[in-house]
């Protein structure tokens, strides 16, 4: 359904994690031996917004692609999960579109290349429902640091976020 997007989004990329970490299992028997096995990491950066998509080039070469600001900002946050330690990194509309059914850790604001529009981002966390609730406690112990800390109260931040990292 089209109006699902954001959340078939967000199902796709919780499936595709659970396939990695399959593969990383599966990988002793699939290559032949124990030892030295390449650990396969994959991250993901999911963002709404109107694109472009199609075949491009000529009758020689061709491309199917995608083009546009949300793809633009896609990218970014798949990128940015290695700075933040993350996998699955969504911007604030596709969070919204997707509220109720997922559940998710706000992480910070960035500002989209190429322009001066900020954007929240968050962190996917899993479907409503099945995420652990020592993770909640954590997500929620975190985001009363975040809001200490965008309300400058700096003492308050550090104690929470030293909570969250004991």
């Amino acid at each position: 359904d089209a109006d699902e997007h954001a959340e078939t989004a967000c199902r796709a990329a919780l499936e595709q994690r659970v396939q990695v970490e399959r593969l990383n299992q599966m990988m002793p028997d699939l290559m032949g031996f124990r030892q030295d096995l390449p650990h396969i990491e994959v991250r993901m950066g999911l963002a709404t917004g109107a694109l472009l998509m199609g075949n491009i080039g000529s009758e020689q070469a061709k491309s199917y692609t995608v083009m546009g600001d949300a793809v633009g900002l896609a990218e970014q946050l798949e990128g940015a999960n290695k700075i933040y330690g993350t996998q699955i990194l969504m911007a604030e509309e596709t969070q919204r579109q997707a509220a109720g059914k997922v559940e998710v850790r706000e992480l910070d604001l960035i500002q989209s290349e190429g322009s001066s529009e900020t954007t929240r981002v968050f962190e996917l966390l899993g479907l409503s429902g099945g995420v652990a609730a020592d993770t909640l406690a954590l997500r929620d112990a975190f985001a009363a640091g975040l809001r200490a800390y965008r309300s400058q109260d700096w003492d308050q931040a550090q104690t929470a976020f030293e909570q969250c990292l004991a």
